[in-house]
């Protein structure tokens, strides 16, 4: 049946596509292009900076390598050059011109002229067209020797297209054939595609309408006026963006969200592959009214920084702050949700229609930024230009201009799209962490992943206690990055790129994952393959780095955040090469024992030291078995009676008064003790007794010496 009614079309069609490419001789496109000549002018954007913020307009290109479009944006080399944004406008009145709309913020906009012959005048913007991408402007005054256009709904077919644009420092007017090909879309749209902006013409040069979009209706009601499309007015559009203003405030607020410090004692270098420099206590971010009693927090935040929220605060404009509990991150969204405690009497209409039926539609923009507390917010319109398919086949809107902190409305008022990053998976967004990129989002993609049945959320980028803070991912190994001698001496330069990736197994933890999965010293790890990923991560060769703040390797690098940032619990296989041979072995990820940045401390005030219990990592580094007593030292006050007594970081206090230590909690009890105290300090195979008078806290340098091994 469908067959049937593709021919049907096809046939419909045909005499239709025939006739349109009748091809017109150069002595007959002449006295055409001269005719509309007169009506066809330059409109002049002279641009400028405000407040410091470079003008934003946008055109779209089709790139000729890539086959995608591309929004480019030269306002500020216009503005620097000193040379006018220069566009072609049609003529419909003696004073009236329409152009096409390229959605410049008219802050932005220090004049406009239109000229036409050398001979220009001052104009101004009198409206906007709702369906088509097109302004109307107001000239000064009539230019001499100008002629309107008249349209006449008569005119037939063959139709021919006159575009006027300049290249190479001069305006070209240009007549195509413009064949009437019927599209029909798989939603059921049919549609004549135009890749022109121009005046459709019959034979001799009649004009029959003006093309201001890439498409035509199918039927002939194209054929008419410009004059006739429906417009929205200046005044109209102040109007309609006093209301935006309104919708943005009551549907779009100022969130602060407070984290815990980072643990100011963590001597880890954690910040090394794994975001931990975002140390920041206090972020406003913004949010969007899902409903009265939840908001979608905008911050794409990791999963290390989440473990740190502890506060959600939600501002309203006019009205006391509410507080929000976290609910849960979205898997696929730089973004979470929060419930309120109090639900609030309002929230925007968000739409969840498709976001391809906006296409040259007229739409307004909310650009909303804040600066600390404060919030800056300019309103404008922009429209769809083009669509391009991204993460999962969605398809995303082009929108020219400025993306960042632009906020889409319909002009009813509904929220059609936010400015929220796509949450890539792991397998690429460690390498490209530092280039995250805010996309104005569909408001039904991010609404798909907030179902009550938490399908769409991450349990493992939620807030957790400070001991549970930095949790990590463990397969229980020390490894080592291959190179092109280590991998053509282990035989595996063809599985590694000749040692461009992969990673020597150097140790493996007793009792650890590896261990009971036969990953022994001297496997090579290769890739690791998860369901739901586009492709297999590779174990890169460039994760370990030389130089780190402790002796010993950290926990938290690389591979580790991979497995992390994979989830526990999820079963996954690790491809590897082991006995001169290529294995697979599964393994489910689990979370590692207490590592060195995630130990119990104690911070002793009298003392100024802080110490921490000794972790498996710790113990390899110091060769000390499972049951050797000790706590490390992993800080020293400055000045502090510890410091006085030359006690170290990185040091192990085995005995307080001749008492093993197994753990801090031991260790603070035995401190507090009335009397003298003597510390059995060892680092490495060296020990030493330090003794410290309890009563008045000063440290007697004649006690401190080296002890007897």
């Amino acid at each position: 049946m469908n067959t049937a009614v593709l021919v049907i079309l096809v046939s419909a069609a045909a005499p239709l596509c025939q006739a349109s490419e009748k091809p017109i001789s150069p002595a007959l496109q002449v006295p055409v292009i001269d005719t509309l000549g007169p009506s066809l002018v330059a409109v002049e954007y002279t641009l400028r900076y405000d407040k410091g913020n470079e003008p934003i307009f946008g055109r779209v290109e089709r790139c000729p390598k890539c086959g995608r479009t591309h929004i480019l944006n030269q306002g500020g080399i216009l503005v620097m050059e000193e040379r006018p944004l220069e566009v072609a406008g049609f003529l419909v009145s003696a004073r009236r011109v329409i152009t096409t709309d390229l959605a410049i913020e008219t802050r932005f906009i220090g004049k406009i002229d239109v000229g036409l012959h050398n001979r220009s005048v001052g104009a101004k913007i009198i409206g906007y067209y709702s369906g088509q991408n097109a302004l109307l402007l107001e000239i000064d005054e009539p230019i001499s020797g100008s002629i309107p256009l008249t349209f006449d709904a008569a005119a037939a077919a063959p139709y021919f297209i006159v575009d006027h644009a300049k290249t190479d420092g001069s305006w070209k007017t240009t007549m195509k054939s413009l064949p009437m090909t019927v599209s029909l879309t798989d939603r059921g749209r049919r549609f004549v595609a135009v890749s022109e902006t121009g005046v459709i013409v019959d034979e001799k040069g009649t004009p029959a309408a003006l093309s201001m979009k890439n498409e035509l209706p199918v039927d002939d009601s194209w054929k008419r006026s410009p004059l006739d499309w429906p417009m929205i007015s200046v005044e109209e559009m102040a109007d309609l963006l006093v209301e935006l203003k309104k919708w943005g405030e009551r549907g779009v607020l100022r969130i602060s969200l407070e984290f815990r410090s980072p643990r100011e004692d963590d001597t880890s270098g954690s910040s090394w592959g794994y975001g931990y420099d975002d140390d920041a206590a206090l972020r406003n971010v913004l949010g969007v009214l899902v409903d009265s009693d939840r908001i979608l927090v905008i911050s794409n935040l990791k999963p290390n920084v989440t473990a740190r929220l502890e506060k959600i605060v939600v501002h309203r404009a006019d009205g006391e702050p509410v507080s929000a509990s976290f609910a849960g991150t979205l898997r696929d969204f730089g973004c979470f949700l929060a419930t309120l405690e109090t639900p609030l009497q309002q929230s925007p209409n968000i739409s969840r229609a498709d976001i391809r039926e906006t296409r040259n539609r007229l739409l307004l923009s909310a650009e909303i930024a804040l600066q600390g507390e404060g919030r800056v917010t300019y309103l404008g319109h922009r429209r769809v230009a083009a669509y391009a398919a991204r993460w999962q086949g969605r398809i995303y809107p082009q929108i020219p201009g400025k993306s960042e902190n632009v906020f889409l409305f319909d002009p009813n008022g509904d929220l059609l799209a936010a400015p929220v990053a796509i949450r890539e998976k792991v397998t690429f967004e460690r390498r490209r962490r530092d280039q995250e990129t805010t996309v104005v989002t569909p408001l039904p993609y991010i609404l798909s992943g907030l179902e009550r049945d938490g399908r769409g959320l991450d349990p493992g980028n939620a807030p957790r206690s400070s001991e549970r803070e930095n949790r990590v991912a463990w397969l229980g190994v020390v490894l080592q990055g291959l190179d092109r001698e280590l991998a053509r001496a282990n035989g595996v330069s063809d599985l590694t790129n000749d040692g461009r990736m992969g990673a020597l197994v150097s140790y493996v933890y007793p009792g650890s994952p590896a261990e009971a999965a036969g990953i022994g010293q001297g496997s090579i790890l290769l890739r690791l393959h998860a369901e739901g990923l586009p492709k297999p991560i590779d174990v890169s060769n460039d994760q370990w780095e030389p130089y780190y703040d402790n002796d010993w390797p950290p926990v938290l690098n690389e591979f580790s955040r991979i497995l992390t940032d994979l989830g526990f619990g999820k079963q996954i296989r690790i491809e590897m090469f082991r006995d001169d041979k290529r294995a697979y072995i599964d393994h489910v990820i689990t979370e590692s024992p207490p590592h060195f940045e995630s130990a119990p401390r104690y911070k002793s005030e009298a003392l100024g030291l802080t110490v921490r219990d000794l972790t498996y990592e710790v113990r390899r580094h110091f060769q000390a078995g499972p049951d050797d007593p000790g706590v490390i030292v992993s800080k020293i006050e400055p000045g502090s009676k510890a410091a006085v007594a030359s006690i170290e970081e990185q040091e192990i206090i085995s005995h307080v008064n001749n008492v093993p230590i197994g753990n801090v909690g031991e260790f603070e009890k035995l401190i507090d003790q009335v009397g003298d105290l003597k510390l059995m300090i060892r680092q490495m195979t060296q020990r030493r007794l330090v003794r410290i008078k309890h009563t008045d806290r000063i440290v007697d340098p004649v006690e401190t010496g080296a002890a007897e091994d």
